[in-house]
């Protein structure tokens, strides 16, 4: 068929396409079989939470005659940290402790939390600054202390500091869950929250770690739109944090402990059986707060 006015029809430009396009293939075939997926899972054509872990749940069980222990974002403050954990009369040998993530980030003391978290047996979810540290110790370790990070700020604190963590304390924030369920109190502790639309075998990771609020049916990291724990409906109580711009949160069925102590303001526990609250001031403001919590 000829083209008019020296344009190619629509069929010889399908040809010409086909023509160049599957010598191209073919070579990436035989370089590499997996070639021509990798460049469809290329970082530049993927999303921040692709490179999401897969889930991980852990079941913990309260010690006989214990109490259980939940705590807001620590973010390096261990001087309030000990102060709340001398208030409430914490006893490693009897109580369970389970700290709602983001240890690292923005304060004066993240090495020395990871570090007093798991001396005193601490449990923890994985928050969203836990996750950054982690990639980048990961990517460091495979790569060289030079690697890049998709999606990740290189000159974050996140990349300084995991170039020099010890590798026990890596390792105890590499074993952190997304969820901790704790049966005896119908509780489940996550860092940031869960989709109500979805099971707990079925949520995203990234979600787990980064989300705030419901937009369009949908979770996301934005402050507007429907807080996603205002429309959780159990029946299991759900205790997060990340969300420190909203503060202390209780809704029915989801209880919201980060109350920005990185920002000059409290550290927040919540104490079962007793469902009581527990808090101490921050002793300084070590951080500017931002949206990302």
């Amino acid at each position: 068929m000829a083209a008019s006015n020296g344009r190619l029809s629509f069929y010889q430009t399908m040809l010409l396409s086909f023509v160049v396009a599957v010598p191209v293939l073919v070579l990436l075939m035989r370089v590499d079989p997996h070639s021509i997926f990798l460049f469809a899972r290329s970082p530049a054509r993927m999303k921040k939470r692709d490179f999401a872990p897969p889930l991980v749940r852990k079941a913990l069980s309260a010690n006989p005659g214990g109490r259980v222990i939940l705590m807001g974002d620590i973010h390096g403050c261990l001087d309030e940290m000990q102060l709340l954990l001398k208030k409430l009369n914490f006893q490693a040998d009897r109580d369970l402790l389970v700290l709602l993530g983001d240890l690292v980030g923005k304060g004066p003391k993240p090495f020395e939390v990871i570090q007093h978290s798991k001396a005193i047996g601490a449990h923890t979810v994985l928050g969203n600054h836990d996750w950054t540290l982690l990639r980048w110790y990961e990517q460091q370790r495979s790569q060289g202390p030079d690697a890049l990070v998709p999606f990740a700020n290189p000159d974050s604190e996140h990349r300084k500091l995991a170039r020099i963590i010890p590798k026990d304390l890596a390792e105890y924030l590499q074993q952190a869950p997304h969820i901790i369920e704790i049966p005896e109190h119908n509780a489940i502790a996550v860092h940031a929250g869960l989709d109500p639309s979805l099971s707990l075998d079925k949520q995203h990771t990234f979600d787990l770690m980064h989300m705030r609020t419901i937009v369009d049916g949908k979770p996301s990291e934005k402050h507007k739109g429907t807080p996603w724990a205002s429309i959780w409906k159990g029946p299991q109580t759900v205790f997060f944090g990340h969300d420190a711009k909203r503060g202390l949160q209780e809704h029915p069925y989801a209880i919201g402990l980060d109350t920005g102590c990185v920002y000059g303001k409290q550290l927040t526990s919540y104490v079962l059986p007793e469902k009581a609250l527990c808090r101490v001031h921050a002793l300084a403001s070590y951080a500017a707060q931002n949206s990302s919590d």
